[in-house]
């Protein structure tokens, strides 16, 4: 298959998207750890514990409303950080993830 192919495919998939997500619920704590998580680099995660200090709760709270956020793709975990023993998870915005058009 060629480049144009994969390109129209993807950009429908991104539109689809897009389209799925203006139904979600965007509470306080939704905006306020993603806007937090878009502020870091490519490369960088952020763990559980500082989750929590962002939103301003306690851990098992913020761990509920990150996994919330991880079934709907927009954050997610880093793969093979698994907070194993009650170490904290490390968390990331998701792929495909544009916050502004998710918050408005």
């Amino acid at each position: 298959m060629d480049q144009a192919y994969w390109k129209e495919r993807c950009d429908a998939a991104e539109a689809a998207l897009r389209k799925a997500r203006t139904g979600i619920t965007v509470t306080d704590l939704r905006r306020c750890i993603l806007d937090a998580l878009s502020d870091l680099r490519p490369e960088s995660w952020m763990d559980t514990h500082r989750a929590a200090d962002v939103m301003q709760v306690d851990d098992k709270h913020a761990l509920a409303v990150l996994r919330k956020l991880d079934a709907l793709v927009l954050v997610e975990r880093i793969p093979g950080q698994r907070g194993v023993r009650g170490g904290p998870s490390r968390w990331r915005l998701g792929y495909l993830v544009q916050v502004a058009e998710t918050i408005e």
